[in-house]
């Protein structure tokens, strides 16, 4: 999993924050990539830079605005670098428009820039009064509809802030992102290194997300459960009733009930829907087959957290055998 972070030499001074932030907020493992946008003796270093920045910020605004970005650095110009922002009219055929060019002493307003894998994220506080000069309405889309976040660079307590938020957003687009995945096949089937690799992501960042997710998800904490009972007979097999009580605020739906332990259990997979701070009743059918007392293990996940079930409580019910 990588970053990004586009910057001007002035301002290698705020690189060791950031990326100290990007592994605390985002993933610890996140390999992050510095691209320094500067005059060169190799043009070809800095267009490839500003082809990359152009392409990830251009990414976060509607294409029909018109708006095109351009960042170069021209060798025919005397390694003046220079960005370029052109507005086009009657979209998509972009006929009529104009452009405003920003010199190198304006660079400030589009850098430092952050991308996370491959998607633009943090940009420049007044960036976009900037882009507003060029075209009123063609903006980058804010950071909840897959856009950007502005911040001021110069505030490190604003910097924690934002990455912090963009880190929160990331996870919780990258689990709907795995939940899609996940609904396409048997949760059985899922091989945690194909799946990294499929979504271009390593392996922890797809452990610490779905922890994340599930720590967040606080209606499994309110579930509690028991049997009707405490005591069975020996080798065959008995009713009884599990209740499950659901003490938080949301009503679960098609709630998935796995149920093992050292006895014979009929069904060991159940449904049931809890109404908000009410209970339900599950009828099963159980045979220890040996006497002693032992514990029966119980799960609850909704279909769409499945992929969570490794760091959703665990609760255990003990029953004696006669």
């Amino acid at each position: 999993m990588n970053a990004e972070i586009f910057y001007l030499a002035e301002q290698e001074n705020s690189l060791p924050l950031l990326k100290e932030l990007l592994r605390t907020h985002i993933y610890s493992g996140l390999q992050v990539k510095l691209s320094k946008f500067e005059m060169s003796s190799r043009i070809e270093d800095a267009d490839d830079i500003g082809r990359r920045y152009a392409k990830l910020l251009l990414a976060s605004i509607p294409p029909e605005t018109g708006l095109k970005l351009s960042v170069k650095n021209l060798e025919n110009f005397g390694h003046n670098a220079y960005i370029e922002v052109y507005f086009a009219l009657g979209y998509p055929a972009f006929r009529y428009g104009g452009s405003r060019i920003f010199r190198e002493a304006e660079f400030i307003y589009f850098f430092p820039a952050l991308a996370i894998r491959d998607r633009m994220v943090l940009i420049p506080n007044g960036l976009r009064n900037q882009l507003r000069t060029a075209k009123p309405e063609a903006l980058p889309n804010p950071i909840e509809m897959g856009g950007v976040l502005d911040v001021d660079f110069q505030d490190d307590a604003k910097v924690r802030e934002a990455i912090a938020q963009v880190g929160q957003r990331l996870r919780g687009d990258f689990t709907g992102e795995l939940r899609a995945y996940a609904s396409y096949q048997s949760l059985k089937e899922i091989d945690l290194s194909k799946l990294a690799q499929d979504l271009g992501v390593d392996p922890g960042f797809i452990q610490q997300s779905l922890k994340a997710e599930a720590v967040e998800a606080l209606f499994y904490q309110k579930l509690t459960c028991e049997f009707d009972r405490e005591k069975i007979p020996l080798k065959r097999f008995t009713k009884v009733t599990l209740i499950i009580r659901n003490d938080s605020d949301v009503a679960l739906s098609d709630l998935d009930v796995e149920i093992s332990g050292p006895a014979q259990i009929l069904p060991t997979h159940l449904q049931a829907s809890v109404p908000a701070h009410a209970s339900a009743q599950l009828p099963l059918a159980i045979m220890p087959d040996e006497a002693g007392d032992f514990p029966l293990e119980i799960t609850f996940a909704l279909p769409a957290d499945k992929l969570l079930i490794s760091w959703l409580p665990v609760h255990h019910i003990w029953l004696q055998c006669e």
